[in-house]
């Protein structure tokens, strides 16, 4: 997602214990109440169900979410539901620009044109119209079902895997769906949002989201490390991996958890994890940019399983225009059975990003 969306996804909390105020509470509600409107509205113009945001996926349900990202597809321009990377937009291209923001030629050179384009990152100019795009529908959607979008290949390979459990649940969305597959998947969450606004990304789940700390679950209870490990863009690193990114006096996110949860499915002998988000080593980055972690996974994190861990597989999955995220699986090396914990294995610290 881009820049501002980023921005606006940090939990709101006052300044004293982190606890929700009346007043940001109120606010969390109206703002959740009109994700779903607009939510609504852009269900019902493409003829699909409203009922599908808050009920739970029965067996044979679709998956909603997907089928919005591919309608939006079909009815957005593809020039301006785009990255550009070092690569100017063709003629058409940019006539289709300019045209969707109502830029109007003929007028002398002095005159204010509209803003066409948008740095996103590092990585490209983003059109204006993807970037209000974002803010209008992705943003509701990431809220209301997650910042991942999950399609049938990707479902199947994590079933393969499966029993499964994912932290850092959040709706539940993913966990939701493989469940009405059959699939053994548990759902934990440090916060499982409720309509009080605790979770400060969510307010509603999909299937149960039990409450739950990767990095205290596996270290109380061993045997979910039996489990396979999944996560879905799991936490936004700027703060720490890529604070050039930030904007000054910028609030800050909550903390890294990430490499912390793996850590502690590691010491206790789990043996495949399923990631879902952005990877460094595959982003594309504009000439002579900085590094960066991407903006669902901490560089620890990332760094943490490369080193005990081996891509087995990767699953491509639907993603918006401005982000890189994919879908891969990961088997232990060295052959560890799933109840062998690593001996002498040393849990990472959560990294605190206020």
């Amino acid at each position: 997602m881009h820049d501002e969306e980023v921005r606006d996804n940090k939990p709101q909390k006052d300044a004293v214990g982190g606890a929700r105020t009346p007043t940001v509470a109120l606010g969390m509600a109206r703002k959740a109440e009109q994700h779903r409107r607009v939510l609504r509205a852009l269900l019902r113009a493409f003829d699909m169900d409203c009922g599908l945001l808050d009920s739970l996926p029965a067996v044979g349900d679709k998956n909603w979410l997907e089928i919005v990202s591919e309608r939006l597809c079909t009815v957005v321009p593809a020039a301006a539901w785009r990255l550009y990377c070092e690569v100017e937009p063709t003629e058409l291209e940019g006539a289709t620009l300019l045209a969707l923001v109502g830029a109007r030629g003929g007028q002398p050179a002095e005159a204010p044109q509209p803003r066409v384009w948008q740095r996103h990152r590092d990585r490209g100019m983003l059109p204006m119209t993807a970037s209000f795009l974002a803010r209008l529908v992705v943003r509701p959607l990431n809220h209301v079902a997650s910042f991942a979008i999950p399609n049938d290949a990707a479902l199947e390979a994590i079933a393969s895997v499966a029993p499964l459990i994912e932290c850092g649940a959040g709706t539940g969305y993913w966990s939701a769906l493989l469940q009405s597959r059959g699939v053994d998947c548990l759902a934990y969450d440090s916060q499982p949002p409720t309509p009080s606004f605790n979770n400060g990304f969510f307010d509603a789940t999909y299937t149960e989201v039990k409450q739950g700390d990767g990095g205290e679950l596996f270290a109380a209870r061993a045997e979910l490390a039996q489990r396979t490990l999944l996560l879905v863009w799991p936490n936004n690193p700027d703060p720490v991996d890529n604070p050039h990114l930030l904007r000054p006096g910028e609030s800050q996110l909550q903390p890294l958890w990430d490499a912390r949860s793996l850590g502690a499915f590691i010491a206790a002998g789990g043996a495949t994890v399923v990631y879902v988000g952005e990877r460094e080593s595959e982003l594309r980055l504009t000439a002579g940019s900085p590094p960066e972690s991407g903006s669902s996974s901490s560089r620890a994190f990332q760094q943490l399983l490369a080193a005990h861990f081996e891509l087995v597989r990767t699953v491509k999955t639907p993603t918006w225009p401005f982000n890189a995220d994919d879908c891969t699986i990961w088997e232990r090396r060295g052959g560890r059975g799933r109840h062998a914990p690593a001996a002498g294995f040393v849990v990472p610290a959560p990294v605190d990003c206020t």
